[in-house]
């Protein structure tokens, strides 16, 4: 008797399954299909390079909310702006990396941020939001003597990942979802440059950017906009 091989059985069961379910279909629809994303952030966002794959991939429409150079101390006197009468499902914030880079004080981070999520879950209290904390970088401070190149230590002393820190434990405290881009997004001294706009260490590329986008896209997917 001749024996099946494993490809003739693998052939077979997806067949079956293929009956059963009606559908030969390799994934379901998204839940986030059709459902409105505020993206609000810097200049990484101003970009907008992850932006397409995250729509792509989940099916979400987005409206940017976007201010280059803007650390979240700044940030939050311009979030209102995504306060409108019709509610977004979901909301990323993507920023701090200016924080850190123009030196700014942890506490006014920290203060900022609570005033972004407090505003935003008093508006909408049903939206999804998410944190992106910001990725590692390299960045060409040479041009800009503002910025502190690298992961630090800036001009207070504190290192990027003393911000991201403080980011997360924001995130824990209002329980909401973070994706930590500094530890999961792939960058690091000795490839950001290779990663990013014109080398400079800072934005990711437009090679690049769909990388990021994909790892926010499956963050995403293992939450669902709440319809009440």
């Amino acid at each position: 008797m001749k024996r099946q091989t494993p490809f003739c059985l693998a052939a077979a069961l997806f067949l079956c399954a293929c009956l059963m379910f009606g559908s030969c279909s390799a994934s379901a629809e998204s839940v986030w299909q059709g459902k409105t994303w505020y993206a609000f952030g810097d200049s990484i966002t101003s970009l907008g390079y992850y932006i397409d794959t995250v729509n792509e991939e989940l099916g979400t429409v987005s409206v940017k909310y976007d201010h280059s150079g803007y650390s979240y101390a700044e940030l939050a006197n311009v979030y209102t702006e995504m306060i409108t009468d019709t509610a977004p499902d979901l909301i990323t914030l993507f920023a701090g990396t200016n924080d850190f880079g123009h030196s700014g004080r942890i506490k006014d981070m920290e203060n900022g941020l609570r005033t972004i999520l407090n505003g935003l879950y008093t508006a909408y209290p049903t939206v999804q939001i998410v944190i992106i904390t910001p990725l590692q970088r390299n960045f060409d401070h040479e041009s800009k003597p503002i910025e502190t190149g690298g992961l630090g230590p800036n001009k207070l002393g504190k290192y990027l990942i003393d911000y991201v820190k403080a980011i997360r434990a924001i995130a824990e405290e209002y329980g909401t979802p973070c994706l930590d881009l500094y530890s999961c997004g792939g960058m690091n001294l000795l490839n950001a440059r290779e990663k990013t706009m014109n080398g400079d260490g800072l934005h990711p590329s437009v090679t690049y950017g769909p990388v990021i986008g994909h790892i926010i896209a499956q963050f995403i997917s293992g939450y669902a906009p709440y319809n009440p």
